[in-house]
């Protein structure tokens, strides 16, 4: 199941100013083995589900695959024959789920992804190749209490990297960075009456993150790789409540309260510079020691008034605070975002959003369809400086290579989507 949420989010989600795009994998089937595959022009993909016991636990799998890169050969042998070049992506995701009783439900999910560009100049010997990928895995536990009261208990973990390698004959560069997540969460659904639903949870997470590393290599005997990567760490933590009220047959409220905080930590190595840029002092911290700690708090309200049976308005306010930030290289047009945290110099994002829309299910409901406009204003954008180069950040402090700015959005959104039927 897919469901987008642009206009206003509600208080159980957070960490980043964009809007919410919740995606939720399907069970394997717990009574038959099922398999479906398909093969294209560019890309092949198999996906197989089944019992591990009947009614009690299921599995499945998926996974897929580009070949550009082999199909393209050929061609660009005749078109370039000097150079060679090739493209590709793949993606698996896997599931088992194990019914431990009629209140109780385990699952382990996993994903990975990856994608891979090469080019390689056969005469002067050039080359470069670039990677990125992500990769997720999830340990869950549902448990319902009553008929009134549900619990979703997630542990997660993701990553994301991405690496750049620039050759040239025996002479190569590394340029690589990532970010890796251990991230806790705790939901809770209450439905004191059919028109009123309370949730309430927390999440808890630890980053990892690797901003910049380069590494160099001459010839088998003598390479410098920057084998003490610059590694920062932080803790991320959330709790919330809200509330979706029917106050009426017409009028439905959803407000919603959430605290956030955010801890920079050691081990950390703040450089001092004096006015011509050259370090001057070096304040260490120890491991877990902090650094820096931001706390705020998020509300979160949307309205809506039912004018007909298929036809309703609604309106929304929303303030959200992103403690990590994601910048890109200017001057690599590649593959290298970035992730980096929130410092004493890096100030946590937020922005300000107002919606208003007009919502209409046409054709018997077969057709949903809405316009919404929109407006919000953000603080703290994040970019790195001019002139950077990623070897800037060798002996420096990477949040001392950025600049930081305002911004806003504005516009209309318009909206259809088909409910039943293929």
């Amino acid at each position: 199941n897919i469901k987008l949420i642009k206009g206003g989010m509600p208080a159980n989600y957070g960490g980043r100013l964009s809007s919410v795009l919740d995606i939720v994998t399907i069970d394997g089937n717990d009574t038959a083995f099922h398999s479906d595959g398909s093969v294209g022009l560019i890309s092949s993909k198999i996906i197989v589900q089944g019992p591990l016991k009947k009614k009690k636990s299921s599995f499945f799998i998926s996974a897929r695959r580009t070949y550009v890169d082999i199909l393209a050969i050929p061609v660009l042998k005749v078109i370039e024959p000097d150079q060679s070049w090739g493209y590709f992506f793949y993606d698996i995701n896997a599931k088992v789920t194990y019914n431990v009783s009629a209140k109780d439900k385990l699952f382990l999910s996993g994903y990975i992804g990856r994608d891979v560009f090469k080019v390689k100049n056969n005469v002067s010997g050039f080359g470069l190749r670039t990677t990125w990928g992500n990769s997720a895995g999830t340990l869950g536990w549902r448990h319902i209490f009553n008929d009134k009261l549900l619990l979703k208990a997630n542990l997660i973990f993701t990553g994301y990297s991405n690496a750049i390698d620039i050759s040239q004959g025996d002479f190569l560069v590394r340029l690589s960075s990532g970010i890796d997540d251990i991230d806790s969460k705790l939901d809770f659904n209450y439905y004191p009456i059919e028109s009123h639903q309370l949730q309430f949870g927390a999440n808890f997470i630890f980053h990892t993150f690797t901003p910049t590393n380069v590494a160099v290599k001459t010839d088998e005997l003598n390479s410098l790789d920057f084998k003490k990567k610059i590694r920062l760490y932080s803790y991320d933590g959330a709790a919330y409540i809200l509330d979706n009220y029917d106050l009426s047959d017409k009028i439905g409220i959803n407000i919603g309260l959430r605290y956030s905080f955010f801890q920079h930590i050691g081990p950390f190595n703040r450089f001092v510079k004096n006015e011509t840029g050259l370090i001057t002092d070096t304040i260490k911290y120890k491991s877990g020691e902090n650094v820096q700690l931001y706390q705020r708090l998020e509300p979160r309200v949307t309205f809506r008034y039912t004018l007909t049976s298929s036809s309703s308005i609604k309106a929304a306010f929303s303030q959200n605070y992103q403690y990590i930030h994601l910048v890109s290289y200017a001057t690599v047009s590649l593959p290298s975002d970035v992730w980096v945290p929130s410092t004493e110099i890096v100030k946590p994002q937020l922005s300000t959003q107002y919606a208003l829309g007009y919502f209409r299910n046409v054709w018997d409901n077969k057709y949903e369809t809405s316009v919404e406009s929109y407006y919000k204003a953000m603080k703290n954008l994040i970019e790195y400086k001019d002139g950077y180069a990623p070897e800037d950040d060798l002996l420096d402090n990477p949040d001392n290579n950025f600049v930081f700015g305002n911004g806003n959005a504005y516009g209309a959104e318009l909206f259809v989507k088909k409910r039943t039927g293929k």
